[in-house]
């Protein structure tokens, strides 16, 4: 029998609602963790990777008995949405332990995995303790694009058997890809592929320097230009920027440089224990082997928010921050100094702006 006293609302609205109360009372409510930092992949753009047989990363790794501590207080704090990220996270010994302590907190897991690793047993496994939504990244449409990216033979098999295994389990499944020269030709074929299985698709053509300062991503990063030309290309996703460009305004000049909800409402926890605002803040961070999740939280976190920007800083002025993705944990990562600009981002932010401009007066 329906209840007609009680209120139904779209997903979307229910989570925007809840995340800005969160910010508004400063309550943890998405949280990523980095199983590990290793992958049985050798992605040409990956930031993070590590050799899947690092022993001295594995050896550091937290363990699954740490992992279940802190997610009980994490829970205990007002998580709810949790990502279990890598490298790859399936690569982690103590994976389903992990995750089971996640679904036994209440949470959910949304599961971020290149799907070369998924086996009959663990789809199963994921039937029966289904996550929020599990994503599969896409290198190629073809096995020599895909493999091109990954530099493993035979992964391109493995990935398009992962998607099967996940998809006729009905487990809940979305396609993405990573954008770069060497695959930008079969992206569209990624898209209507995904389309015909029924699932969602996205991609992302934004790519950064590497965690531990290598720039070779860089190599086969698309110039701004051909940044914006897909976004030309894309009429769902043009309209999206468009809807953006024109409901919102740029935000008043901040005291932080953080304008998003890192430290505020989400934050980061890296393969060894270590807490962060955000997957991409690797300065500073707070042990969390040595302390709890609630001590980082209230009183490591509020800190770590107060990055001033300097006094030239020139976002605040700029008429298209609302389009731009510039922070301090990509200031840090692609120049080492996370108060200075990305030129990068500043390029196709101006390029996304001209070109919206340009089509509202067409």
């Amino acid at each position: 029998m329906d209840c007609p006293h009680i209120l139904e609302i779209a997903y979307g609205d229910f989570s925007q609602r809840l995340h800005r109360e969160a910010d508004s009372r400063r309550l943890p409510v998405a949280g990523s963790l980095e199983l590990t930092e290793r992958c049985n992949l050798r992605c040409l753009h990956c930031w993070i990777n590590k050799p899947q047989g690092d022993g001295e990363a594995r050896q550091q790794e937290l363990p699954g008995p740490e992992w279940s501590r802190l997610l009980t207080q994490m829970a205990a704090e007002g998580c709810l949405w949790l990502l279990f990220t890598g490298g790859e996270p399936l690569l982690h010994p103590d994976f389903r332990e992990i995750y089971l302590a996640a679904k036994n907190q209440g949470l959910l897991p949304t599961l971020f995995t290149n799907g070369t690793l998924i086996t009959p047993g663990l789809a199963d496994f994921l039937k029966e303790f289904p996550p929020f939504v599990v994503e599969i990244t896409l290198y190629g449409r073809t096995q020599a694009t895909y493999e091109a990216v990954t530099r493993v033979p035979g992964s391109f098999a493995q990935c398009l058997r992962g998607i099967e295994l996940l998809r006729s389990r009905q487990v809940p499944l979305a396609l993405k890809s990573v954008v770069m020269t060497v695959n930008a030709h079969e992206v569209r074929a990624m898209q209507d592929w995904a389309r015909s299985l029924g699932l969602r698709f996205r991609y992302d053509p934004m790519l950064n320097a590497r965690l531990d300062g290598g720039h070779y991503p860089w190599e086969v990063r698309l110039s701004p230009e051909e940044v914006v030309a897909f976004d030309l290309e894309d009429k769902a996703r043009l309209q999206d920027l468009l809807r953006l460009f024109t409901n919102f305004t740029s935000p008043p000049p901040e005291e932080t440089l953080y304008t998003c909800g890192a430290g505020i409402s989400a934050f980061h926890v890296d393969a060894y224990g270590q807490i962060y605002p955000c997957i991409m803040s690797r300065g500073v961070g707070y042990d969390l082997r040595r302390g709890t999740f609630r001590e980082a939280w209230r009183q490591f976190m509020p800190e770590a928010r107060r990055l001033k920007p300097p006094q030239d800083y020139p976002c605040g002025d700029c008429e298209f921050s609302v389009l731009c993705l510039q922070c301090p944990g990509w200031a840090g990562i692609e120049t080492g100094d996370p108060k200075t600009l990305v030129p990068f981002l500043c390029q196709v932010t101006r390029l996304q702006g001209e070109m919206l401009r340009q089509s509202m007066t067409e």
